[in-house]
Parts: structure tokens; sequence; C-alpha cells
């Protein structure tokens, strides 16, 4: 008999995704949620003693902050990166592995994911580096071709496909940086609209509990320390805000690694290639990446369109909001 725990389903449907995100958020809430706060807390702590912005509000004094400018803006930029690296693959790995019925602690985690982090990292920049000169470029062509300007539909396009599984698949395959943005990408367009979906639910999701634990911390802070200096209140709030921060931060990881393994198991037909193994402990990272070429088909271009003509429509109706209630508080002004 075999004692090995059966593989959990790797398909699923878009309100089957939701739940299983916040099902296995649920069953492994305290390691989750303290693998977020281990990496948040010191970096949050670090990030508020080294910057003088903060020493400011506290001492009222603002003269050496235009020159600090811009070593802040660099520090802030390192510190977000690790935050990311050691939040992201820690993360993408309990997903994963939620999947093959074997929870993982935290220090399992970071010890199965450690040799990824620089891989990540560099991923991470080259994508930015990518993303930034196309746009330059798009920039100055719609400056001298405004026609031009349905070409952000096709750098949308590829930004949110190659970002949605970028991380899982940086983590459970054995691939390089740049080779791992096209995997991404190729993969993401399969399922281009149930990224979209996802991204703009967990969006919303974010939003509304930020707003209802943040807009809670401010009341309470304000509430449990009147006549305190302004200053303190406002980065006591702050870095409170960072520890709500903690629980929503997770859920998008375990989302699109969830995601991943579905885009596979449908299009690359994972869940046999594992089963044909006869090895219970076989992970995507023991078999080679399929070859992926950058390139837009006639589906890619019907998701472009589609893309384009719904940022117009947002952005002429965005507009028009504006404008009214621009309009509405000037007169009320008079």
């Amino acid at each position: 008999m075999n004692d090995t725990p059966s593989r959990r389903p790797m398909t699923f449907t878009f309100l089957e995704l939701l739940d299983r995100t916040f099902r296995l958020y649920r069953e492994n809430f305290l390691t989750i949620v303290g693998l977020v706060a281990i990496v948040t807390i010191p970096i949050t702590l670090i990030s508020l003693v080294l910057n003088p912005a903060s020493v400011a509000l506290l001492t009222n004094q603002t003269s050496n902050l235009r020159t600090t400018g811009t070593g802040l803006q660099s520090l802030a930029g390192i510190l977000g990166l690790i935050q990311i690296v050691l939040i992201y693959a820690p993360l993408t790995y309990i997903a994963s592995e939620y999947l093959f019925n074997h929870k993982v602690s935290i220090g399992e985690a970071f010890s199965a994911t450690r040799k990824r982090f620089t891989k990540m990292g560099c991923s991470i920049i080259l994508l930015g580096i990518f993303i930034f000169i196309v746009a330059v470029f798009a920039v100055l062509l719609v400056i001298a071709i405004p026609p031009a300007l349905a070409l952000f539909g096709i750098l949308i396009y590829i930004i949110i496909a190659a970002y949605s599984v970028l991380f899982p698949v940086l983590t459970l395959e054995d691939i390089g940086p740049s080779a791992a943005i096209t995997r991404s990408y190729v993969l993401g367009k399969r399922r281009f609209w149930t990224v979209v979906g996802l991204g703009v639910v967990l969006a919303i999701i974010s939003v509304v509990v930020t707003a209802i634990l943040g807009g809670s911390v401010a009341v309470l802070v304000l509430s449990t320390t009147p006549g305190r200096n302004s200053s303190s209140q406002v980065l006591l709030i702050t870095f409170l805000n960072t520890l709500v921060n903690i629980f929503i931060t997770p859920i998008s990881p375990i989302a699109f690694t969830l995601l991943y393994y579905d885009i596979r198991t449908r299009s690359e037909g994972l869940d046999i290639m594992l089963d044909s193994t006869g090895n219970p402990e076989a992970r995507p990272y023991n078999f080679s990446s399929p070859d992926s070429r950058f390139r837009l088909d006639g589906h890619d271009w019907r998701n472009i369109a589609i893309l384009t003509v719904i940022g117009l429509v947002a952005g002429v109706l965005g507009s028009g909001i504006i404008r009214t209630i621009a309009d509405q508080y000037s007169r009320l002004l008079r």
C-alpha cells in the first residue's frame, strides 16, 4: 500500500482559485504571517532609523532632507527589493508544497529557497530595466506620433503577462533570470484574463481591508494619545499600518502560485509529468523548463485590442468623473 498522501488538485476555476487561496492561508496562518513579520518588521525599523525624514518629523528639522533625498531613494529601493525577495520566494514555496500535502516551517521555507534569492533579485531588476526602456521609447514615439498611444496597450499586456507568475517560475523552476521573464510571459498570457481578474479582485480586497484596519488604527492612535506630538503619531500610525500589511501581503503570492500550477497543468500536463516519475518527491524543479520565445500571435493581438479599448473607455470615464468633481468643488469655493 502506498502511504504517501495524494496530491491536491492543480486546476481551478476562478472561484475555486480564490477559495483555495484563503483556505491555504487559513491552514498555514501562523507560519505565513510569522514569515512575513520576520522580514517586514526589521526592514521597516531599519528604514525608519536610517531615514532622516523620520527623525525630522520628531525633531522638526528639515534642512538636510534635500541633500539626502537621492541616497534615501536608493536605500528604499534596495530594502524594498530585499523585502520582496525574502517574502515572495518562501511564500511561493509554502504554497507549492501545500499542493503536495506537505506543510513546511518558516526555517524550511527559507532554507529551500535561499539559493534562488539572487536569481529572483536579478530578474526583478532586469524586468524593471526592460519596462523603463520600453516605456521611455513609447513616450518619445507618442510625442512624435500621437496615434502611437495605442502602443501602451501592448506594453501593459506584456508587463501583466510577464509579471503574473514570475515569482513561481523563479522559485519553482531551474531557470535563469532573463529566461524566467520570457517563461513567465508565455505562461501568463495563456490565462491572461484570469490573471487580470485575479489581480483586480485581490487589489480590491487589499484596499478594503487596508482602509478598514488602517482607519481603525489611525482612530485608535489618535484617541489613545491625545495631545501628543502629531509627528510621533504619524510615525506610529505608519508603523502600525505596516503591521496591518503583514496580513495582506501573503495573499497575492499564494494566489499566483496556485494559478501557476493551474496554467502548467492545463497547458503542459504538469500533473502527468509528476505522476510519470513515480517519485512522490518530484517537483517542477526536477524537469527542464520548456523553451519559451517572446512573440505575439493572433490571440495576443485580440487581447491587446480588448485591453486597449478598456483602457480608453476607463480613461474617458475617469477624466469625465474627475472633471465633474473638480467643477463642483470649484463652484463650492466661489
